[in-house]
């Protein structure tokens, strides 16, 4: 009878590490699975949109290092447009990471392969040598197309002109544009060509100088012509007679008009109109008093507040003052021909 019992108790034991076992190769089982199922095939994890390096990362583009360096000076600018329907599909803030991570690989590209000597993404020195902009259109990396425009930075003028059909990746149809960028600018003499255009552009600046040189003495002309007669002062002794000029200005026609007109117009005024003037001028002088105390006081809160700005300020405010200044003697002399009259 014991040996009954201790029978059936070991087929118990057995069956229960049978069983332990059994549940131990399933849970193995279902946690392999979990591991190696695979991930989503349409670019991104489902529910989580790649970053712009995400997608850099995921594209694996490295610039090839270039044989051949050709001399100049770019600036490169790349464009990348996607399919609307594409953009709808895969969700906007998505694609938009795309965009910019196909945009960065390019201008990458064209950065490190070592084609050009410098490769810029904008103007920002003067010695540009070549204006490349790259276009790209598409849905994805290994389809599309890829154009390649060069332009002559000061003329915009089209150089060349690429456009690669993508049936494989980019990196294969960087490869072939730059190979034709190669074979068309590789002997150009791009010295020659900045000193042809520093040439031009300094042609071009002096004959710029030289109309506003004859621009300048036309225009002072017409000053002259308005404001050198004797009648000019009715216009003269206002604060601003003419908003196109400054301050300053107006005082210097002020004080050619004192010394070839006053005593003309002295002699040969009539009293009413004198007593014109002097109203005119006294209001004048007060109207200037107060926009430099104005200019003055904007001055030093601008100091205060250490913003650097004050010195527009202070150079209005002196130049009312000087208005003044000139003001007080024409003024003088007019009150004194009255007074003389009235004897």
């Amino acid at each position: 009878m014991t040996s009954i019992h201790q029978l059936i108790l070991k087929l118990r034991f057995r069956c229960f590490n049978a069983i332990l076992l059994l549940a131990l190769l399933c849970h193995s089982t279902v946690v392999v699975a979990q591991v190696a199922a695979p991930t989503p095939t349409n670019g991104h994890a489902r529910g989580r949109k790649l970053t712009v390096e995400g997608f850099q990362r995921r594209m694996a583009y490295r610039p090839i290092p270039s044989t051949t360096r050709i001399p100049a000076n770019v600036v490169v600018t790349v464009r990348y447009v996607l399919n609307g329907n594409y953009l709808q599909r895969e969700g906007e803030e998505s694609m938009e990471n795309f965009k910019q991570a196909v945009q960065n690989v390019i201008f990458d590209d064209m950065y490190r392969s070592g084609l050009f000597i410098r490769v810029d993404a904008e103007a920002t020195h003067s010695d540009i040598d070549l204006l490349v902009n790259i276009d790209v259109q598409g849905e994805k990396p290994d389809w599309g197309t890829i154009s390649m425009t060069v332009l002559d930075p000061t003329t915009k003028e089209t150089l060349k002109a690429y456009r690669d059909d993508v049936t494989r990746k980019f990196r294969n149809s960087m490869e072939d544009l730059k190979e034709k960028l190669i074979t068309d600018f590789k002997d150009m003499d791009f010295a020659q060509r900045r000193k042809v255009a520093e040439e031009a552009r300094q042609k071009a600046l002096a004959e710029e100088e030289q109309k506003r040189k004859v621009a300048e003495e036309a225009r002072q002309a017409e000053i002259s012509r308005k404001t050198d007669q004797d009648d000019s002062g009715k216009e003269l002794f206002k604060l601003q007679p003419d908003a196109q000029f400054s301050v300053t200005q107006v005082t210097g026609f002020l004080i050619t008009w004192k010394n070839r007109h006053l005593d003309t117009v002295l002699r040969n005024a009539k009293t009413p109109e004198l007593r014109d003037y002097v109203d005119q001028i006294e209001h004048t002088i007060f109207e200037a008093t107060d926009a430099s105390e104005k200019e003055k006081d904007e001055a030093q809160r601008l100091i205060a507040a250490g913003t650097n700005d004050e010195h527009e300020h202070i150079d209005l405010a002196r130049a009312y003052r000087l208005r003044i200044e000139v003001l007080k003697p024409i003024l003088a002399s007019i009150k004194e021909e009255v007074a003389n009259r009235a004897k």
